[in-house]
């Protein structure tokens, strides 16, 4: 028996349904499909789990339209977007802080900006703290801006500890390296049980942090390595 896979196929435009509040170049610079290159389904299904994994969407499926029979073929992107907010609420315990009491809070669109923010309170037994996050849509090379604080204030044995932090930067994510440069402002005030004036700690560092990824095949690799550093500097105040 012979058979006659017929000629490759190459990607053809992308045709994406499903949007009403993102536009089509998210999905395009998300999914990173490339028109004219030859039809390779690992690929496709790498598109839909960037996709899936952006948090944007609660289903996609991406497959070439080949009933037509006509070379390129179109890339069809069908997607649901997910709702415009989301709220979560955690209740646990462990035996180290004793109960624990969370609420998230995402936007994925904020009015003016476009961007997502992510704010989290959350409320522990010698542990309160409050976070919230921005981060951009990604551009054309896939960088995203992102800035971020946090306020917590902790007892830690005799000392009562509170702490603010602030970070700004920009981030990138790409198939084998993921890249991440930030400046962070931290400040800590510390009090001790006999009412002494607090001691207070400030620090500015620039970081920048990587990820290398090599495996025989993404995004459900079998075997391969990868390998990760940071390096930062800074001075304190």
């Amino acid at each position: 028996v012979t058979l006659d896979s017929g000629s490759a196929y190459h990607n053809g435009d992308v045709r994406i349904t499903g949007l009403t509040r993102y536009d089509e170049d998210l999905v395009r610079r998300l999914a990173r499909i490339a028109p004219g290159a030859v039809y390779d389904q690992a690929e496709l299904v790498a598109a839909q789990q960037r996709l899936s994994d952006s948090g944007y969407f609660d289903s996609v499926f991406v497959s070439l339209d080949t009933s037509s029979a006509v070379d390129p073929a179109p890339v069809l992107v069908k997607l649901r977007e997910v709702r415009l907010q989301k709220v979560i609420f955690g209740v646990g315990a462990s035996t180290d802080s004793g109960p624990r009491l969370s609420v998230e809070h995402t936007h994925y669109k904020l009015p003016g900006i476009d961007w997502r923010a992510v704010s989290k309170l959350q409320l522990e037994r010698d542990t309160r703290s409050i976070q919230t996050e921005l981060t951009s849509p990604p551009d054309h090379k896939n960088w995203r801006w992102a800035v971020s604080g946090l306020v917590q204030n902790e007892l830690l044995g005799s000392l009562d500890v509170t702490s603010q932090r602030l970070r700004g930067g920009r981030s990138q994510s790409g198939e084998r390296i993921d890249r991440n440069l930030y400046v962070q402002y931290d400040r800590a005030a510390s009090v001790g049980t006999d009412a002494s004036d607090p001691v207070i700690a400030q620090s500015v560092t620039a970081n920048y942090a990587f990820t290398v990824r090599y495996y025989d095949s993404l995004p459900f690799p079998s075997k391969g390595w990868g390998w990760g550093a940071e390096l930062g500097g800074g001075t304190t105040l």
